[in-house]
């Protein structure tokens, strides 16, 4: 089980780092900017600023990539393609036999409120009402 948390721990860590190296801004969430993530294998992935409900998300997606061979072709990557580089068997056909995408959408910040919030018996107050409310 210890192991299991070491894990998660590790993804939320590299997580925390992702967003801390986001460009990700309101007005990129506005206009719907767009941008590839370059640099080692595991950022071939394109991402984007979205709002929802007054949060920016950074949300990203990977280009499609195969992902499984017959038992005998032995794959190799290089940069964000997969190349394959050895067949035990030369007659044996290497057909890609599934593709995968990941997405992920991280948090990066809330919308800073510009109204301030008042609770109902605040607001009976302030428009001058002489209704009492009991909570």
């Amino acid at each position: 089980m210890l192991f299991v948390f070491i894990i998660s721990s590790t993804f939320a860590l590299s997580s925390i780092n992702a967003l801390k190296k986001s460009n990700c801004t309101w007005a990129d969430a506005e206009n719907r900017v767009s941008w590839k993530e370059t640099g080692r294998v595991n950022h071939c992935q394109t991402c984007r600023c979205i709002d929802i409900q007054d949060s920016i998300y950074l949300d990203c997606q990977s280009a499609l990539r195969p992902t499984a061979w017959p038992a005998e072709c032995i794959p190799k990557q290089k940069g964000c393609r997969t190349i394959l580089v050895e067949r035990k068997n030369p007659r044996k056909r290497c057909p890609v036999l599934a593709f995968t995408s990941y997405r992920h959408l991280l948090w990066v910040a809330d919308r800073p409120k510009t109204t301030p919030d008042y609770t109902y018996y605040e607001q009976q107050q302030f428009e001058g009402s002489a209704t009492e409310v009991v909570f």
